[in-house]
């Protein structure tokens, strides 16, 4: 058995902030390794494959070596947080599913297999012999009428997705029960969800298509030219980053921003760099904040291997990009990072290439726009009730290498008239304003613009 306290010091001991890849290894004397889930602070879970005998479930820290669970079987998903680890485990009486956490070690809750759990660990979803379950910390489990495999929730466990009696991707809230078929998609399995439960996605099981689903339809996804089978098995939580990969074995990123896009491509202008002597072959999990991405891959002699992805702490998806050029020959940037968490209320925003010492100052909107104010030669991307970070301590002046940064309070974020409140499932998009100048002309021009979805 593993001490529980070193397991406590694995959970707790993610790097972050700079981008990095690195190659999981498998426990000692195994063969090989299978990554299915990484959390926001990018511990990653899974198992480890011996030659010959059973698997055995492994954590991986954002740094160290694999920790052994002490279960024989597979950790299937961690939770946001980091928190809590769950999976099956094959014993005499067959095969269950449990759940671990730090603090209490593992416990059993019941026959099947606990395939994924919410962002605190309070609700786990999965099979059993009898169809999907859902098990909460308060009520235990419970059987989800019409489905016969839970394969994912969101962030609260409200709703998860799978496969329902009938052999369709289904989708069930808790507050609508039970939605299936999905559009066009006939056949196969719903494999993961977005946070909010708004976009669902997997693969058809007949003509092995990946598919994305939305209350607008489903979309059969894009493959590489040359391929024609594919599957969707992650997202993550705002939904516009889906992962997978082709059944020849080539891991594959759908991003609404860049498109079809080979993983390690997409890795690459992230500055993430993959070793030369590694062939990724899917994409197994992208974390809920899309900072950490896992999966599968095998070195020049052929081994299976499994990896970890962190990208460099950035949160939210930035668009209207490029923003207009400024007296510098470039155009403004902003960025934010820390945590998507609204209760962590960890968010610093930062602009570069400003012009050295330009009075700047953040913007903030719910909604999203594109319009020219009066006397500016920039592009607004807000609309709606603008707020403007305008407090003691709150307005920049750029340094001589044209950045500010500020970090903010999500418990009070300006709006046109008061403040208000992050909420999970909220989006808020943030801009940059500043002095510049065009031709000798005074003007004011503005940074390109951040969407951050909070959890």
């Amino acid at each position: 058995m593993i001490v529980r306290s070193l397991l406590t010091l694995v959970l707790c001991s993610a790097a972050a902030g700079q981008a990095q890849f690195r190659l999981l290894q498998p426990l000692p004397g195994f063969e090989s390794c299978f990554a299915s889930d990484v959390a926001d602070d990018g511990t990653a879970v899974g198992w480890s494959r011996p030659q010959f005998g059973v698997r055995t479930a492994v954590v991986w820290a954002a740094a160290g070596a694999p920790a052994d669970l002490g279960l024989e079987g597979g950790a299937s998903a961690i939770s946001g947080d980091g928190s809590t680890v769950v999976g099956w485990t094959n014993g005499s009486s067959g095969q269950r599913a449990f759940r671990w956490a730090a603090a209490t070690g593992s416990e059993t809750l019941g026959p099947g297999n606990a395939a994924d759990v919410s962002y605190d660990g309070q609700v786990i979803v999965g099979i059993s012999p009898s169809g999907a379950f859902r098990w909460t910390n308060v009520a235990g489990p419970s059987a989800i009428p019409g489905v016969l495999a839970a394969f994912g929730c969101n962030v609260d466990g409200s709703v998860l997705v799978g496969e329902d009696t009938a052999g369709q991707p289904c989708r069930w809230t808790m507050s609508g029960g039970l939605e299936s078929p999905l559009g066009t998609w006939d056949g196969g399995w719903a494999r993961a969800v977005s946070d909010d439960g708004a976009t669902v996605v997997g693969l058809d099981a007949v003509s092995r298509l990946a598919y994305r689903w939305t209350a607008a339809g489903a979309v059969e996804l894009p493959l590489p030219a040359g391929e024609t089978q594919g599957f969707a098995v992650t997202t993550s939580g705002n939904g516009e980053l889906i992962g997978g990969g082709t059944y020849s074995e080539v891991a594959l990123i759908w991003s609404q921003l860049d498109g079809l896009v080979l993983a390690s491509d997409w890795l690459a202008t992230r500055g993430v760099s993959v070793p030369g002597s590694l062939e990724l072959t899917s994409v197994t999990s992208i974390s809920p904040s899309g900072q950490w991405l896992a999966g599968e891959c095998v070195d020049v002699s052929g081994t299976e291997l499994c990896w970890v992805a962190g990208l460099d702490g950035t949160i939210g998806d930035r668009y209207c990009d490029p923003a207009t050029v400024n007296s510098t020959g470039a155009p403004a940037s902003i960025s934010a990072s820390g945590s998507l968490v609204a209760s962590d209320n960890d968010v610093t925003l930062a602009c570069a290439d400003l012009p050295a010492s330009s009075f700047a100052v953040f913007l903030v909107s719910r909604m999203r726009g594109s319009s020219t104010p009066p006397s500016s030669q920039g592009t607004l991307c807000l609309s709606g009730s603008i707020g403007r970070y305008v407090g003691p301590g709150e307005v920049q002046t750029a340094g001589p290498d044209g950045s500010v940064s500020l970090t903010i309070d999500l418990t009070r974020i300006p709006e046109a008239v008061g403040f208000a409140a992050a909420q999970p499932g909220e989006t808020w998009n943030f801009t940059t304003w500043y002095r510049d100048s065009a031709a000798g002309t005074a003007t004011t021009n503005l940074s390109d613009a951040v969407g951050v979805t909070f959890e």
